[in-house]
């Protein structure tokens, strides 16, 4: 994976608005609008990260997978390192699709 990352415009990267869909519960839309009230994200800038995610699965997948690795590290410096991205890899599409 290259260190080129999709974000929106004066937004977060993309797939930091996936993350943040997945850790919501209920219907996609309203999850989006949970979302929405608790940023400063507009519902048509998370369709569009939504749209993006869809079409680039892997790499947004990759990316939150090397995130949440990051955090484990910081987290648990003595831990062994597992691939985060092998136990999610259906989160970005299964619970966003309807």
């Amino acid at each position: 994976m290259n260190d080129r990352r999709a974000a929106l415009v004066a937004g977060p990267d993309v797939w930091e608005v996936v993350a943040r869909l997945q850790e919501l519960d209920g219907p996609v839309e309203r999850r989006i609008e949970v979302l929405s009230a608790k940023s400063s994200l507009h519902t048509g800038k998370i369709k569009i990260a939504i749209a993006y995610a869809r079409d680039h699965g892997s790499e947004i997948i990759e990316r939150i997978g090397r995130n949440r690795e990051a955090v484990e590290a910081i987290r648990h410096p003595a831990t062994a390192r597992v691939p985060v991205i092998e136990r999610d890899h259906l989160t970005l599409v299964t619970p966003l699709r309807e």
